[in-house]
């Protein structure tokens, strides 16, 4: 193994830890690569800053950040391009791009962002400071063993998204090599249509002995409607799997029968930690989910709950009951939470460990909003989303006096109608960073 490959694995196996990432940066500064070390570490320095709270970004870095890549991205990308087959991006005009252009962007987090034309075997790439780390494979080109490992030797990619076929009669033996035990996010949707067998498929995807370092799973079906949907296939197969005891975090989206799913769910999966569960597109879904509750497994595991429904649903199965005494982060956002629901957030004492609170539009006014406010819960908080709420001056006001009380960080971007623009002022130069109404 070369010296760079050795220093991308090492990435690879810990793909959260910055120091990794730094001696890579020092290494190549001391063998000819001074700007792709002078992007990484400014990556790195860029994200801790951008995903703070409160997030302190520094313009500066991301230009630079935006300068080195627009420079050196052909020399950076070839490299991983090449063996999979995926011509070279040619990125044009920022404005207005076409559906088939090449485009990339820095997101909020300071990762980069490139998406390519689909009929491409590789569709979308992201760069998490300052290293690949994430691809987007197509059904339209799978690649052998020998250019993945190529391609996964040459930068850290840890999270595989698969968008393939459901019936494939060449190909799936591709996916096989030690690299792919370097794979720790895999994401699953398949193609096709109602009817089709995705069991062979899904048995391939839940080997444990291809992909031994998998911690998350994301599940995801292309059609929905048949008595075995593939997302439903790709559960059941994982559930039955020694993989399962390996995962840390499991979303499911768009699933039927989820209560059924969940309650198959506290039977194994005993490293579980994370849980998203998304219902929209289901009439009646969120409702058997929410009727069933969540189990008291669930309770004692998580430390990250999303929910993402349309529906509106009472809290009693979050706010309710024994204690989640190791959640630190909930996702409600789109939910029809609203005031009632708000008050009983306020109210709970079941959450004693929750550190961030996501609750963009669910129809919270200033009722809510000052309930929040009110809540010994917010006072414990490092970070508080309210953003696209009708919060109002008054909600906006009360909410702002939480960071008084210990509140690090408090998002009120896009509510309507609009904050008074004197408020926004004062409350910002109050507060600077600490709190966010623009995008």
């Amino acid at each position: 193994m070369s010296d760079r490959a050795a220093f991308v694995a090492a990435i690879a196996t810990a793909p959260d830890d910055d120091l990794p990432r730094l001696v890579f940066a020092d290494w190549l500064d001391e063998n000819g690569d001074p700007e792709r070390a002078e992007f990484i570490r400014l990556s790195v320095a860029y994200s801790r800053e951008a995903t703070a709270f409160p997030p302190t970004p520094d313009s500066a870095k991301l230009a630079r950040i935006r300068e080195l890549f627009q420079a050196h991205h052909l020399a950076w990308l070839r490299p991983v391009y090449e063996p999979l087959g995926q011509p070279l991006p040619v990125f044009g005009p920022p404005l207005p791009p076409r559906a088939n252009d090449d485009r990339w962007s820095i997101l909020a987090d300071g990762r980069v962002s490139l998406s390519h034309n689909a009929d491409h075997g590789v569709s979308s790439v992201v760069l998490h400071s300052g290293l690949a780390s994430a691809f987007t494979l197509s059904a339209a080109r799978l690649p052998t063993t020998a250019s993945l490992a190529a391609a996964m030797t040459h930068e850290p990619l840890e999270v595989l998204n698969l968008t393939l076929p459901a019936v494939v009669r060449d190909g799936w033996e591709r996916l096989d090599g030690p690299h792919l035990g370097r794979v720790r996010e895999l994401n699953v949707r398949f193609t096709g249509s109602p009817g089709d067998d995705v069991r062979p498929a899904a048995e391939m995807l839940c080997d444990p002995a291809r992909f031994r370092g998998l911690r998350e799973a994301i599940l995801t079906p292309e059609w929905l409607g048949d008595d075995h949907p593939p997302g439903a296939v790709m559960f059941d197969t994982l559930r039955a799997s020694p993989i399962r005891h390996q995962l840390t975090g499991l979303s499911l989206y768009g699933l039927p029968h989820l209560t059924r799913l969940l309650g198959r769910a506290d039977h194994g999966f005993d490293a579980l930690r994370e849980l998203a569960v998304g219902t929209r597109g289901q009439p009646g879904g969120a409702d058997a989910l929410f009727a069933g509750g969540i189990s008291h497994w669930f309770r004692e595991r998580l430390t990250r709950l999303v929910i993402d429904t349309t529906r509106t649903h009472g809290l009693g199965w979050l706010t309710d009951g024994p204690a989640w005494d190791r959640l630190e982060r909930v996702s409600l956002s789109g939910n029809g939470v609203g005031d009632v629901g708000a008050a009983a957030l306020a109210q709970a004492d079941t959450l004693p460990a929750l550190r961030e609170l996501r609750l963009y539009q669910v129809n919270v006014t200033p009722v809510g909003a000052g309930a929040l406010a009110a809540s010994p819960l917010v006072g414990r908080l490092q970070a508080l989303f309210l953003d696209r709420n009708s919060i109002g001056d008054a909600g906006a006001t009360s909410l702002a006096a939480a960071l008084d009380r210990g509140l690090n960080y408090l998002a009120l971007r896009d509510c309507q109608p609009s904050l008074s623009p004197l408020l926004v002022r004062e409350l910002s130069a109050r507060y600077g960073p600490r709190i966010a109404f623009d995008r």
